[in-house]
Formats: C-alpha cells, structure tokens, sequence
C-alpha cells in the first residue's frame, strides 16, 4: 500500500484525514511540533502503530526555510507516495491578535 506523509497531524483536520488513511490501509507518517503530541497521536492509535503503519516526525517550526527537509530525509523505505498538506504556521503565542494572526504581515 502507499506511503503517505501528513503534515500538522495533530490538527483537527489531520486528524480525520489520517483516520481516513488508516481505515483505508495506507502507511502514514505525520509531522508534529513536538515528540508529546507525536506520541499522543501514536497512543490514539495503537492498532496501526503494531503493525507499523503509523509513525511521525517533529516539525517544529513549518515557517522556517527547509522545515520538512529532515523529517523527509530520515524515513526508512520508499519515497512517499503522496504528501497532505495540512499543517498552518500559527504561533504559540502573540502580542497583537488582530495583527499577528489575522492582518498580513
């Protein structure tokens, strides 16, 4: 079956999409900000994780030149099939709401 990579899996979106790839057999590597929101989403999902069908990668800071670079570089196997794009820069913290999430920088 193939290889797909997901980013921002553990957005809402992602979520789904990667239920819908599991459910239909796909091998799934999703990314993340962190290595405790990686493991939540291994733990949501042991079944597949047995039959190494799930893994992640950390991402954690998608606005910085290259970010996928190294999460694409260290998969063992083939090259993925296709990659779902889900994840959005958002930070983690903010000054001006207005300014700094919804105006243009």
């Amino acid at each position: 079956m193939a290889k797909v990579l997901l980013t921002g899996g553990s957005g809402f979106i992602a979520a789904h999409v990667l239920n819908a790839l599991l459910h239909r057999g796909y091998t799934v590597v999703t990314t993340v900000r962190s290595k405790e929101k990686g493991d939540q989403i291994l733990a949501a999902h042991t079944d597949v994780v047995a039959q190494s069908r799930l893994s992640y990668a950390i991402v954690s800071d998608i606005s910085q030149k290259n970010a996928f670079d190294t999460a694409l570089a260290n998969q063992p196997g083939a090259p993925f099939d296709y990659v779902i794009h889900t994840a959005s820069p958002f930070p983690a913290s903010f000054e001006e709401p207005l300014k700094d999430v919804l105006e243009q920088r």
